[in-house]
C-alpha cells in the first residue's frame, strides 16, 4: 500500500481508540448546535460509503458522478445513524475504510478521471488527498473536544 492510501487507513487506528471513551463523552455534541463524536463517524462513514459504491467503480471509466449535495448527504446519513449504538458506528466505519482502501488498490495508479462535469483530472491519489483532509478536519474537532 502507497503512502497515501496508507495515511487514509491511519484513521482507523485514531477511531478505533475512541472505544476507550465513554460512551456518554462520545455521544455528546462537540459544540452547541455541533454533531457528536458519534455523528462525525458516521458522517465520515457515510461518505467512505459513497466512495466505495459510486465513485471507484466509475474510476476506470475516467468519469465519476458528481458529488451529491454536501448538505442532503449528510442529513440522508444522519437520518441512519439511530439504527446503530455507538460501538457499531465505530466498528461499522473502521471495515467501510477497509473496504474502500481494499477497493482502491485496484485501481491502477495511471488511471485518470474527472469528477461530474468537471475538467480537473483525478488521479487515485489526488482523489483520496481529498478525503485525507475531510479526515484531517474532523479528526481536529473531535481531538478539540477530547482534549478542551
Amino acid at each position: 500500500m502507497n503512502k497515501t492510501l496508507t495515511r487514509y487507513l491511519d484513521t482507523t487506528e485514531y477511531i478505533s481508540k475512541l472505544r476507550e471513551i465513554p460512551e456518554t463523552e462520545l455521544n455528546e455534541p462537540i459544540k452547541p448546535d455541533k454533531w457528536s463524536i458519534k455523528q462525525i463517524v458516521f458522517h465520515m462513514y457515510y461518505w467512505d460509503r459513497l466512495i466505495l459504491n459510486d465513485c471507484v467503480p466509475a474510476m476506470s471509466e475516467s468519469k465519476l458522478p458528481a458529488f451529491p449535495d454536501h448538505d442532503m448527504h449528510n442529513k440522508k446519513g444522519m437520518s441512519h445513524i439511530n439504527d446503530f449504538s455507538t460501538g457499531e458506528v465505530l466498528d461499522i466505519f473502521i471495515d467501510m475504510r477497509q473496504a474502500v482502501c481494499d477497493a482502491l488498490l485496484e485501481i491502477d495508479d495511471d488511471t485518470r478521471f474527472t469528477i461530474g462535469s468537471g475538467k480537473r483530472r483525478f488521479s487515485r491519489d489526488s482523489f483520496v488527498k481529498m478525503f485525507i483532509e475531510h479526515d484531517r478536519h474532523h479528526l481536529e474537532q473531535i481531538d478539540e473536544k477530547l482534549n478542551g
